[in-house]
């Protein structure tokens, strides 16, 4: 009704005004519509009180002692409330109260009956304690709340999950259960029964003591079939089996301590034991109750337990996997004991026995062994052909198709299905439809096709087409579903097929609608019942008619409607205003717990005015009274400290809370190091540490998993050396082989699934089963659990860290051990067993496989010797090379067409950096690279190489072929022309040198993008020289001459063609990534290893000079100051070259336009700084060389002019350079440009016209060069010393009178020059030398420069001077100047 939900919302809505705490809560509104409903509630809601009162008051009531009697009339009382709660819980109380179970068990969740049960179950468990009389009524109460417990939680997940946490309390009462029969272990069974994600959770402490208490009760004849429940609960859920629990069950049987567990009967006197058993059973009623009410007879109960015995055993070979259970059933049942077993219980039922009794039990009998049929000797890959071409395999046909046609009688003659022949029909269904779906009859004895298709097929079909079948039913919906896979499955008569689905449309729903229909069959229903086309799909457990459906919406039940209310608030949830809303609310509450100490501090100088004006003026003080202070890692502390407390880790909820709130208030200090660092370190040691530990080791759910090593890594990141050592620390001190089986189990889960989910992805869609889709996203779930695993590891062994790296190995600390690393080798080979394999890998399973070696690398570098010898020897070799070949088609699609996606990039630089490291620094006189060298196809690195050059020149360019793809692009088929290096591919080597490809690229880039391309050429340095057949296959070759082709025929001209395509391929791709690689030496243990790394891009960058510099200036002694010069140098040289870089790929093209020139844009400042200023050196070697073409030219013309001549040029030179502006002469007028400082001295000129014009000619040139120089020069330097400047007067005031003063001192200094019989240049110059004289106040060990644009330009100014190039360059300038102003004599210095 959506008034209903318009009333919800706003009662919500006044419930709480906050949009996340409506979004937390909407789940758990319970809407009580009718007024039967209402009086249920509160009728529960009396028995809850009560008995929590009850519980309360026990021990005083219920025990009798010297002191106390039992109080009879509480017994009484307790007896009626639990026998009236136990009655609203089972499906009777539905014909009198109109409300179903499901809806009791939410509304006694609301009640909180959950924790009052977990609260009885604290009580002392010695009822025969001293000082106690025999007649405790103590053990009767505890066993109606286990009936009622049980009641409470099946098949209710969120009661499940509640009463999971109180776990711990119920195992404690299971030393008790075996004296008192109180019913534990069926209590515990109904906390996982139907629950996938929590029976992966159940410790396996608890499947052992179950077994223990079964061997003891089969040792004293006493079966217990309650508690053989618990295995069959948490060994399959629905069709699904639980691979965990399944090993686990498996290693507990395969104990000889624990062999009686299992009673099949399968001896002959056994045999006969179980035929007697089966003639006087008596216990029909029994079976009619819940397991946890039904009270067995000697001999009945010994029934029930061999019945559920072979269920067990069916559901350990339920499903296709490696643990081995089929090969163990299949040794515990040989198939003849099966045949006969099958056969004599078939016979005591057609006998008939004790009637009705023995026939209930014959059939749930032989539908437990018909399951062992199908599971062990159907549906495995362990087939028994010999068996199923037996004559005991027809023999049990013969009795399968005897047991139908009985059936179909009873339809005949109008009589009504009983519930245990309905499961005979099922198992009987399934048992044929997996008889044709997984073997070959035609293989076999020939009398089992002849009869399936001409008893057992037609007796199905004939079964499932008969009108009488949906009428006679009592569980119709069971059935559709069974039909419909039995008719999808096993037959192929498409009119028989049509015939059956007219009478079921729901059959139909699920055959055409879902998309589960064969595609070439024609299914019509009836009209009648047919779905029409705008009418919306109907779910395929709907009946049309049924109180659900879409077409009576005011029929619908109350669980019906709370569910839909439910659905209804997620999809609200859903919508992006929501989760904006609830996005902006979080990040509103880490930004306050982050600032919790200026929120709280009662110091603080705004609140204490406030607060003195609040209390001036009479009114509260804004924002509350402040008491305490409170910091944000006190209140983290405090959070984690409650989570370590006795009993609240397994509160999941809250720890959940804790757990997501610690992770996302770390990340907000990412951004600043030292606080980070602090926090990070503050948590760690405050118990961080041990919940991250301790919570992975209790073995959560899946969530809890990713939420607990999230909280790990971010305390961890970036490289938290203190928190690491925390972590190291306490798995030295405890025993944590809970945490590293877990971490196995989760590879495990991941590895032995790879196959069958890989079958399921080449699945279409809309032919998977709900099942199917479940599996699929559990992989997922658990690939990504393991690569957050894998980085946790990763952090934890980074910096070299001995202790981890051993550890992973093997854990000598614990009570057992775990070789990690063996279990990530195995999983990397399953993800990439061949192409076909990787080809299907998707993003997540390469970031997983990223992490895994990722790991691999820090494990072993350092380097770990035992973990590079097991390395070696582990065949990851070999899968590291399968992976480098393989193409990865499915993220090429994912992409858009790139042959080499970023995330597979990132895995091959990996993977070969993984295979680096395990040769790096060898003492094994180079054995382990010739072992390398024979297992690595030289081949295959080579065309890895080829194709990454390839590809880098491909993506610069951006040319396109002539199909219009470029040849980095996939085409339809996912398919390049750069996979195969023999093809030509139409890419044109450019002329630039790889630093002008590439440098453009950061560092960080550079590594992401051509990483594996630096590690291949790496490795092949590492190999070449230690096999022959290595260094000659990957031999740079030049093409041979033309010569050679004459005489060949075309197929060895077109393979030559392509030989030397590939050589000449190689030889670029060689050429252009080695020129980055470099060596250094390394001493280690008194050996001399040669380590190559991948130089970077600022070596490219690096100024000759300054190094050389740094050669010459540190000083020798003392060695401390030796150090702390040679460190300020190169910091400073970084900075250079650093500044180099950015200088170099500076471009004047405008950025929106430089998709137009595909990287190649025009970059003026590369030409002179590239190769280590080559060209800037070369400029000044030319003006070097001019100055000394300059000087030899006045040797022969330079001559001291008379006084004649003086004059002359004075009067001709004066009126043309009258713009100058210097002194005038007081004799002649004319303006003095230079005239002698001291008198009766003169410059000397060049009187012959032919020198001074080649003189001036030189000149010029020679200025320009100096003039270009001195510019670069500037740029290279002046912005370093100017940041440094920044840097230095960051902390300073800004002091403008004392930069005013400076400055006005200067001008004083330089004034009187202008007035004076001196060139105006000299001013100049003089300006210059008293401003960098100045500046030099501002030493950073004196006195820093003042915090003003002017004081930081001057003392950038002093810092440029004081470089040699800078001051150089800037006199030699000054002083061609001075001789383009016509007085050549200045050339001369």
């Amino acid at each position: 009704d959506p008034k209903l939900f318009i009333a919800a919302a706003k009662a919500m809505d006044l419930w709480s005004r906050r949009i996340s705490e409506i979004v937390d809560r909407a789940g758990q509104v319970i809407i009580v519509e009718e007024i039967f409903e209402s009086d249920v509630y509160r009728e529960l809601k009396r028995i809850v009180t009560r008995i929590s009162d009850l519980i309360g008051t026990s021990e005083n009531w219920s025990v009798q002692s010297s002191h106390a009697p039992v109080d009879q009339r509480k017994i009484k009382e307790s007896e009626k409330l639990l026998e009236r709660l136990s009655f609203l819980c089972s499906e009777k109380s539905f014909e009198t109260t109109k409300v179903s179970v499901r809806r009791v068990q939410s509304i006694l969740d609301s009640l909180r009956f959950g924790d009052e049960l977990a609260r009885a179950f604290e009580q002392p468990r010695d009822f025969d304690a001293p000082g106690t009389i025999d007649g405790s009524a103590m053990p009767a109460f505890m066993a109606m709340l286990c009936k009622v417990m049980y009641q409470f939680v099946n098949n209710h997940a969120l009661n499940q999950q509640a009463m999971f946490g109180h776990l711990p309390k119920l195992l404690q009462w299971n030393v008790v259960d075996d004296k008192w029969k109180l019913g534990i272990s069926v209590a515990v069974s109904g906390i996982f029964s139907g629950n996938y994600h929590l029976c992966e959770q159940i410790p396996e402490h608890v499947v052992y003591e179950v077994g223990k208490t079964l061997v003891r009760g089969r040792k004293k004849n006493n079966f217990q079939p309650q508690q053989i429940y618990l295995f069959l609960s948490i060994l399959v859920v629905g069709k699904r089996s639980v691979l965990r629990n399944k090993n686990m069950v498996l290693e507990m049987l395969r104990n000889p301590t624990y062999a009686e567990v299992l009673h099949l009967l399968i001896d002959r006197k056994d045999m006969e034991w179980r035929d007697q058993l089966l003639t006087r059973f008596g216990g029909l009623q029994e079976l009619e109750k819940p397991p946890i009410m039904r009270a067995w007879k000697k001999g009945d109960g010994e029934l029930q337990y061999h019945c559920l015995s072979w269920k067990i055993c069916a559901a350990l070979c339920q499903g296709r996997d490696k643990s081995g259970a089929d090969y163990f059933v299949q040794a515990k049942i040989p198939t003849g004991k099966l045949c006969e077993s099958y056969m004599r219980v078939h016979e005591i039922q057609r006998q008939g026995g004790n009637q009705l009794d023995c026939e209930v039990m014959c059939c749930l009998i032989k539908e437990a062994m018909l399951q062992c049929l199908r599971n062990v000797y159907y549906d495995t890959a362990l087939l028994d052909v010999v068996f199923l071409g037996s004559v005991d395999h027809v023999r049990i046909l013969d009795a399968v198709t005897e047991d139908l046609e009985t059936l179909q009688r009873a339809l005949l003659e109008g009589n009504s299905f009983s519930w245990y022949e309905e499961e005979l029909l099922e198992s009987i269904l399934r048992m044929a439809v997996s008889l044709q779906e997984n073997t070959e009859q035609s293989k076999w004895y020939p009398r089992i096709p002849d009869l399936l298709k001409d008893k057992l097929m037609p007796a199905v079909s004939s079964m499932l087409t008969s009108d009488k079948v949906a009428s006679r039913l009592k569980d119709p919906k069971r059935f559709d579903a069974l039909a419909s896979k039995a008719l999808r499955l096993m037959t192929k008569d498409k009119d028989c097929r049509g015939r059956a689905l007219s009478k079921f449309p729901e059959v139909v729903w699920y055959l055409t609608q879902d998309g589960r229909g064969d595609p070439g069959t024609d299914v019509s229903p009836a009209p009648a019942r047919a779905v029409s086309s705008d009418e919306a799909p109907r779910s395929p457990i709907q009946r049309p008619d049924s109180p659900g459906s879409l077409n009576g919406m005011e029929e619908l039940p109350t669980e019906t409607l709370t569910q839909q209310f439910r659905d209804f608030a997620n999809v609200i949830c859903s919508t992006n205003v929501i989760k904006e809303a609830v996005k902006e609310e979080r990040e509103e509450l880490m930004n306050e717990v982050c600032s919790l100490l200026s929120k709280t501090n009662p110091n603080d100088a705004e609140y204490v005015k406030e607060r003195d004006r609040a209390i001036a003026e009479g009114r509260p003080v804004k924002g509350g009274m402040r008491r305490t202070a409170i910091s944000t890692e006190r209140f983290l502390l405090r959070a984690i400290s409650h989570c370590l407390q006795p009993g609240r880790l397994t509160q999941w909820d809250m720890t959940k809370l804790v757990i997501s709130l610690v992770s996302q208030v770390v990340k907000k200090f990412h951004d600043t190091e030292d606080e980070l660092e602090k926090i990070q370190q503050v948590l760690a040691d405050g118990g961080g540490v041990k919940l991250c530990v301790d919570l992975l080791s209790s073995r959560p759910n899946g969530e809890m998993v990713q939420l607990t090593l999230a909280l790990a890594s971010t305390l961890l990141e970036p490289n938290n050396k203190a928190v690491q050592s925390g972590f190291t620390q306490y798995f030295m001190d405890a025993d944590d082989a809970d945490l590293w089986a877990e971490f196995k189990e989760m590879i495990e889960a991941v590895s032995e699934n790879v196959k069958p989910v890989r079958q399921l992805k080449r699945t279409a869609k809309t032919d998977l089963s709900p099942e199917d889709e479940d599996a699929l996203r559990n992989f997922s779930d658990n690939v990504a659990r393991v690569s957050d695993a894998m980085r946790f590891l990763q952090l934890l062994c980074e910096g070299h860290n001995e202790i981890m790296q051993g550890y992973i190995f093997q854990q000598l600390s614990n009570s057992y051990s775990i070789n990690l690393l063996e279990k990530i080798v195995t999983l990397t080979a399953r993800f990439c067993k061949n192409h076909r394999a990787a080809d299907m890998c998707d993003t997540e399973e390469i970031v997983c496989l990223t992490n895994c070696f990722d790991l691999l690398n820090e494990a072993t570098t350092r380097p770990d010797r035992r973990n590079q010898d097991f390395l070696a020897k582990s065949g990851i070799v070999q899968a590291s090379e399968r992976i480098l070949k393989a193409r990865f088609i499915h993220i090429r699609q994912l992409s858009k067409g790139d042959c080499y996606p970023g995330d597979v990039r990132d895995l091959k630089c990996m993977i070969t950096c993984v295979l680096l490291v395990l040769l790096e620094l060898r003492d094994d006189n180079f054995g382990l690279h010739r072992d390398f060298a024979a297992v690595i196809e030289p081949g295959s690195l080579q065309r890895r190489l080829i194709f990454i050059h390839r590809w880098c020149l491909s993506t610069l360019a951006q040319t396109q072929a002539k199909d219009g793809l470029y040849p980095h692009s996939c085409n339809e088929k996912w398919e390049c022309v750069l996979d195969e290096p023999e093809e030509e591919d139409g890419i044109d080597v450019p002329t630039q040198t790889p630093e002008e490809l590439l440098g453009r690229f950061e560092e960080e880039a550079l590594i992401e993008t051509y990483g594996e391309a630096f590690n291949i050429v790496m490795l092949l340095l590492e190999l070449k020289p230690h096999n022959d057949r290595f260094a000659k296959r990957l031999d740079m070759k030049k093409p041979g001459p033309k010569s050679r082709d004459l005489g060949m025929s075309a197929e060895q001209l077109t393979e030559a063609t392509r030989r030397d395509r590939v050589a000449s391929k190689y030889t670029l791709a060689y050429e252009f990534f080695s020129k980055w690689i470099d060596n250094v030496e390394v001493q280690l243990q008194g050996t001399v290893h040669e380590l190559r790394f991948r130089a970077p891009q600022l070596c490219c960058y690096i100024i000759a000079d300054e190094t050389e510099k740094i050669l010459q200036d540190v000083p020798i002694e003392p060695r401390e100051g030796k150090l702390r010069k040679f460190a300020a140098m190169c910091l400073d040289l970084f900075q250079i070259s650093l500044h180099t870089k950015r200088l170099a790929q500076w471009t004047p093209m405008p950025h929106r336009y430089m998709k137009c020139c595909h990287g190649n844009a025009p970059r003026p400042m590369l030409f002179f700084l590239k190769n280590d200023n080559e060209n800037l050196k070369r400029m000044n070697m030319l003006g070097l060389g001019l100055a000394m073409a300059i000087n030899m030219m006045f040797f022969d013309g330079l001559e001291v002019r008379s006084d004649t001549t003086k004059a002359t040029a004075t009067a001709t030179t004066g009126r043309r350079l009258r713009h100058i502006g210097g002194p005038k002469d007081h004799r002649t007028g004319n303006t003095r440009i230079f005239s002698a400082p001291i008198a009766g001295i003169d410059y000397p000129n060049l009187a012959n016209p032919g020198w001074k014009l080649a003189v001036r000619s030189a000149a010029w040139f020679y200025l320009a060069l100096i003039l270009c120089s001195l510019a670069m020069n500037c740029l290279t330097y002046t912005p370093v010393d100017y940041q440094k400047a920044l840097e230095d007067s960051r902390e300073s005031n800004p002091r403008y009178l004392e930069t005013a003063g400076i400055f006005l001192l200067a001008a004083l200094l330089v004034a009187p020059l202008l007035f004076l019989r001196v060139p105006v240049l000299l001013p100049l110059g003089m300006a210059v030398l008293f401003l960098r004289q100045l500046g030099s106040i501002w030493h950073r060990e004196r006195r820093r420069c003042p915090r003003n644009r002017m004081a930081e330009a001057l003392w950038a100014c002093h810092l440029s001077a004081k470089r040699g190039q800078v001051s150089r360059q800037f006199v030699l300038g000054l002083l061609g100047v001075a001789g383009k102003l016509q007085v050549e004599y200045f050339y001369t210095f």
